[in-house]
């Protein structure tokens, strides 16, 4: 868990929109810019990658996946597909779609 919060690259960087988490991590943050107070949520991946964001949409997404499936079935193994949704006031929102589960 400590290399994961020292070394997670940008989920907007990855490079993969298809990925599977077994864990995650969240923590209090503040977002560089506008030195607003945020959640960090690090994605802990099967391939030992760990993934970074501060975006609101990966974090409800997060919190959903934590509600519904529990740490037994996150720690399995959740194939996800990172989306983006356009919002009403046309802001985009990113958001993790589960799309099935390790064997």
């Amino acid at each position: 868990a400590a290399n994961a919060l020292g070394a997670a690259e940008s989920l907007s960087n990855y490079g993969k929109d298809e990925f599977t988490i077994i864990d995650i991590i969240t923590k209090p943050g503040v977002r560089a810019v506008s030195e607003e107070a945020c959640t960090d949520v690090i994605l802990i991946l099967d391939d030992g990658n760990c993934l970074f964001s501060q975006s609101v949409g990966i974090l409800n997404s997060v919190i959903f996946m934590a509600a519904s499936l529990g740490k037994d079935k996150i720690h399995r193994g959740v194939r996800v597909k990172l989306t983006e949704i356009t919002t009403r006031g046309g802001n985009t929102m990113k958001q993790l779609k589960i799309l099935g589960f390790a064997s």
